[in-house]
C-alpha cells in the first residue's frame, strides 16, 4: 500500500480509508489512501511532528507540535479544511474518535486527564478529576480509560457515560488493569498478575467480567464487533470469538525452545572446557 522512503506507522482505518504517521520528510507527517480508487493523499505535512492519527467517517484526527506542545488538530475530507481542536497549555495526546466525539489524555493542570470534543457543537469538556488519567477509547455512547488510584496504588479502568455525564469503576479482581478498548456493549483490557498478564472482556449491558485468556504474558487487546484480538510476550496473535466463546491463534511465529538453548550452552561450555583443559597439558 505504502513502499515510500522513511518510517510509515500507526495506521488506522475506517470504511475506505486508511490513515497513517509518515516521515518520509524527514518529520512525522499524515498521509491518507483511498481503498477504492486505490491512490494516497498528504492530510498534513506541516514542518512541526504530526504523529498517532485516527480517522471515523469524513474526520481525521491527530496530535500535532507545531505549537511546542502536542495539541489536537482534525481535517474534514469533505471541505479540505484543518481545524484546530484544541490548543490548551500542557499536551494533548492519545486522541481517539468515534462519531461526532474526539477524546484524549490532557496535561493542562499537571496531571493527565481525559477530555472529550463535541464535533456537532464545537464544545469541549473535562470528565475525570483523578490523579491520573491515560490512553482513552471510545466507541458510540462510552468512553473507557484506565486511572492511578492512590489508594490502592494500582491502574484501574473506568467507563463513562455521555449521555447521562456519568462515570464509574469497572469493579472484577484486585489487579492492576492496562490498555482498555471498546466496541458496541463489550470493553477488554489486560490485567496484570504476579508480573504475567491476562485478557479480561465486560459486557456493560449485565455487568458481568469475564476472563477470555490465560496467564501467559498478554496484552494490548482490540475489538471490533464480536471479535477480540491481543498479542503475547512473542507478538504472536490470537483472537476470540464472543458468539462463539471460541479462540484461535492467528500469527504463531516458530521459536527454539529454551531447553534447546540451554542444552547448547551447557555443550559448549564443556566443549571450551575440554578444549582449554588440552592446551593446558601441551
Amino acid at each position: 500500500m505504502c513502499t515510500a522512503a522513511g518510517y510509515q506507522g500507526n495506521p488506522e482505518i475506517d470504511t475506505n480509508y486508511i490513515v497513517w504517521e509518515d516521515h518520509r520528510n524527514g518529520n512525522y507527517d499524515i498521509y491518507m489512501y483511498d481503498i477504492s480508487t486505490q491512490s494516497e493523499t498528504p492530510i498534513c505535512t506541516n514542518p512541526a511532528e504530526q504523529e498517532k492519527p485516527g480517522i471515523h467517517g469524513n474526520h481525521i484526527i491527530w496530535q500535532d507540535s507545531r505549537n511546542g506542545q502536542w495539541d489536537i488538530y482534525m481535517y474534514d475530507l469533505v471541505t479540505g479544511k484543518e481545524k484546530q481542536v484544541c490548543t490548551a497549555p500542557g499536551d494533548q495526546e492519545e486522541t481517539e474518535i468515534d462519531g461526532n466525539y474526539i477524546v484524549w489524555q490532557d496535561k493542562r493542570n499537571s496531571y493527565r486527564n481525559i477530555y472529550i470534543y463535541d464535533i456537532s457543537t464545537e464544545t469541549e469538556k473535562q470528565i475525570t478529576e483523578m490523579t491520573d488519567s491515560r490512553d482513552p477509547a471510545i466507541h458510540g455512547n462510552y468512553v473507557v480509560w484506565e486511572t492511578f488510584n492512590q489508594g490502592d496504588v494500582k491502574w484501574n479502568i473506568f467507563i463513562y457515560d455521555i449521555s447521562t455525564g456519568k462515570a464509574e469503576q469497572i469493579i472484577t479482581t484486585n489487579n492492576p488493569k492496562i490498555n482498555p478498548a471498546i466496541h458496541g456493549n463489550y470493553v477488554v483490557w489486560d490485567e496484570v498478575n504476579n508480573g504475567n498478564s491476562a485478557i479480561f472482556m465486560y459486557n456493560i449491558s449485565t455487568g458481568i467480567p469475564t476472563h477470555i485468556s490465560d496467564v501467559s504474558g498478554y496484552s494490548h487487546p482490540a475489538i471490533h464487533a464480536n471479535n477480540i484480538v491481543w498479542k503475547d510476550e512473542y507478538n504472536d496473535v490470537y483472537m476470540y470469538d464472543i458468539s462463539t466463546d471460541t479462540k484461535i491463534t492467528i500469527s504463531k511465529e516458530p521459536r527454539i525452545s529454551s531447553f534447546f538453548m540451554v542444552s547448547v550452552f551447557v555443550i559448549f561450555c564443556l566443549a571450551a572446557i575440554l578444549y582449554l583443559r588440552k592446551r593446558s597439558q601441551e
